[in-house]
This record gives structure tokens, C-alpha cells and sequence, in this order.
């Protein structure tokens, strides 16, 4: 069934979370599941611990927050649970989304001789290969929220009130 689901991926895009959890516990099990397309394993007895971890992994809210932002995009995103990934520069945030998708990337639109709309592009090709939907968030100076060429879903301006963020949040419940 897995081998299925992958094919109709592949051809057609998207990526179905597959986590095998099952009585067997036999060497070379996790292997099999993990060669047959799943994304990971868990035995039974389930361990709480174990079964946390893995969750949090798949189901975690993770920002990457990319180029110098305010202090309080941070701030706000860590206050409100979220595990935040702060990097400098596109060509870092490429290589960090490679790594490990994250839920939201939100990102410096100020300039745009700053190359952040070939860096929006880049990960989002790369969210196609992970099947991870992310939302991007651009910060500016003084920003038009139904400006379309900026590549992003939501925009701020630099000066945003923290409730204005939290609306932003909300949209990713």
C-alpha cells in the first residue's frame, strides 16, 4: 500500500505522512518499513516518550526566520511555542530548508536587490520534493499585504504591532 501511495506521489506531487506502527519488532523491521516508502517506525509496546519525540518531529511548528528581521518576529514566534532556526543570508536559509523543512519561513522583503525572492523560490521547490507545505512571511519597511510579486502569503511591515503576527500564526493552526 505505501509503494502505491509513493507512486501516485511521484506522479502527481504532494507527500502523505507515513509512520508504520506495529507489533513487530524484529531486526531489520524498521528497515523493511523505511525501504518499502514509510517515513518512520514506532513498535508496540509504544513508548510515550518515543511516540512524543517522533510527533514533535513530523508535527512540530519550526520557523526559519531569514536576514536581519526585528527582534520581536523571534520573540513573539518563540513566546507562542514555536522553534525557531535564525539564519543570515538566502544561500544559508537554502541549505537550513534543506535540512529540515519548517513550517514557516519568514523573511526579510525589504530589498529587493537582497535576492529573498530566489531564495522564497528555491525553498519552495525544495518543499515540493519534501511534500511539507510551508508559509512564507515577508517583513518590510511599509509593506502592501495584496502585493502579489513579493513570492510570499502574508506580509508585515517592520513596525507590526505582535497582534498582527498572531493573525499570522493563526492562519497556520
Amino acid at each position: 500500500c505505501t509503494r502505491q501511495i509513493r507512486e501516485h506521489e511521484r506522479s502527481h506531487g504532494g507527500h502523505i505522512l507515513i509512520i508504520a506502527l506495529t507489533a513487530l519488532a524484529m531486526q531489520g523491521d524498521r528497515e523493511r518499513c523505511l525501504r518499502s516508502g514509510m517515513d518512520d517506525y514506532l513498535a508496540k509496546p509504544i513508548d510515550k516518550n518515543l511516540l512524543l519525540e517522533l510527533l514533535g518531529r513530523y508535527l512540530g511548528r519550526s520557523a526559519l526566520l531569514v536576514g536581519p528581521l526585528p527582534e520581536k518576529v523571534g520573540r513573539v514566534l518563540s513566546g507562542s511555542g514555536w522553534d525557531i532556526t535564525t539564519v543570515d543570508s538566502g544561500k544559508n536559509a537554502i541549505y537550513e530548508a534543506s535540512v529540515s523543512p519548517h513550517n514557516l519561513v519568514v523573511i526579510d522583503v525589504s530589498s529587493p536587490n537582497s535576492g529573498y525572492l530566489e531564495t522564497i523560490n528555491n525553498i519552495k521547490r525544495l518543499s515540493a520534493h519534501t511534500g511539507k507545505e510551508q508559509f512564507f512571511l515577508g517583513i518590510g519597511k511599509t509593506m502592501d499585504p495584496e502585493d502579489s510579486s513579493l513570492g510570499v502569503d502574508a506580509a508585515l511591515s517592520q513596525d507590526f504591532h505582535d497582534n498582527e503576527l498572531f493573525s499570522v500564526i493563526k492562519l497556520l493552526a
